[in-house]
């Protein structure tokens, strides 16, 4: 403070401090008035404060509550996260083992490719050995049907051949034994043994040599010449007695059932169509030159051989014989059985040259290339 000063009077110490009273209540009214203002504006102040702090502190609850709210959401964002990494991972190992599936499945669809070209290949190289195939088997039936159909002419060949065969041996045996039983009647003439040899020597001829096959080195042609010989010898044996004749008829007659071969018997027209099949039949087989003789050159041998040097036709010849003309031995036994005894005298030559030509045909077959083919 500022020490007062030195008055010479006392009024000059009154007025002055009255003077200082006066500016001291001043100062303080003005202080006070700055008091009340002050009060009052932090009244205002306080209460805009309280108001501003409310607010703030429902800001601040808001925020925290907020706050919390994000920090759950970064929680769970965080474990989110974490499942997304390990997702992310998965997903990576499993896109490395897809592009190894990957590469791997592009190497197998190339082998596959591959493949697929190798039997698309061969499925057509199949498909032409196939069609191959079927027409070699469409030929190799054709070639079937018309070798069955040649088989089968074969096997009615070589039944007709047999029919004719024994046939033509039961012809020659009747007569034979007619020419032979056959007496004079009337004046009319009764054929001598010549007559009867040439008669057989023919009906052997007719029977064995088809039509159409060299003999003498010229061909043959067996047309009606033998059935109208074989027809006159007939008619003369039949001219004879009636009695001998009849019970000739009766025994021996081919007319008979019981004596009838396969039960049918031929005239000579058919007989003729017949040998003709069969020449057809031997010129297909090839057999036609294997028949003739290797030094005469004919069907019917006429070399003269001694009948003693002669050996008898061996089982093998007689079975490969039996499988050419599919006859057996049990019919040429009956029939030989059945027939007289002047039969076999009158015909003994005959069948001694057919045997001889059977077994030349034997051996010839046997020793020919084509033996191993089936008859």
């Amino acid at each position: 403070m500022e020490s007062p000063p030195m008055f010479n009077s006392v009024e000059d110490e009154c007025r002055y401090w009255k003077e200082r009273s006066k500016q001291y209540h001043k100062e303080w009214t003005d202080v006070k008035q700055e008091y009340d203002e002050f009060v009052e504006q932090s009244r205002e102040m306080e209460i805009e404060m309280d108001a501003t702090l409310d607010q703030k502190q429902s800001i601040i609850k808001d925020l925290t509550a907020k706050l919390t709210m994000f920090e759950r959401e970064n929680e769970s964002l965080k474990v989110k996260l974490e499942s997304h990494g390990i997702e992310m991972s998965n997903m990576e190992k499993q896109l490395e083992t897809v592009k190894k599936d990957r590469d791997t499945m592009k190497v197998h669809l190339r082998q596959l490719e591959q493949k697929n070209d190798d039997l698309e290949r061969a499925h057509r190289i199949l498909n032409e050995s196939i069609e191959n195939f079927e027409k070699m088997l469409d030929q190799a039936y054709e070639k079937n049907a018309l070798l069955e159909l040649e088989v089968d002419e074969k096997g009615l060949l070589q039944e007709k051949l047999q029919r004719l065969m024994d046939e033509t041996r039961d012809l020659k045996q009747e007569l034979n034994v007619k020419s032979r039983f056959t007496p004079v009647v009337n004046g009319t003439s009764i054929p001598t043994a010549n007559d009867t040899n040439t008669v057989n020597s023919s009906m052997n001829s007719s029977a064995s040599l088809p039509n159409g096959i060299m003999a003498n080195g010229e061909l043959v042609n067996h047309d009606n010449t033998v059935a109208t010989r074989a027809t006159s010898v007939s008619v003369n044996a039949l001219n004879g007695s009636l009695v001998n004749r009849n019970e000739y008829n009766q025994q021996h007659s081919l007319k008979n059932p019981e004596n009838q071969i396969n039960g049918n018997s031929m005239n000579p027209s058919s007989r003729t169509t017949a040998l003709n099949i069969v020449a057809d039949m031997l010129r297909k087989l090839n057999w036609d030159k294997a028949l003739l003789c290797p030094e005469c050159e004919k069907f019917r041998c006429i070399c003269e051989r001694p009948a003693t040097l002669q050996p008898p036709p061996s089982a093998s010849e007689s079975s490969l014989f039996r499988r050419a003309f599919g006859g057996s031995s049990s019919s040429v036994a009956t029939s030989s059985a059945q027939s007289t005894p002047a039969s076999d005298c009158s015909s003994s030559g005959s069948l001694s040259a057919g045997s001889n030509i059977f077994r030349r045909f034997a051996e010839r077959v046997r020793n020919s290339p084509d033996a191993s083919l089936p008859l």
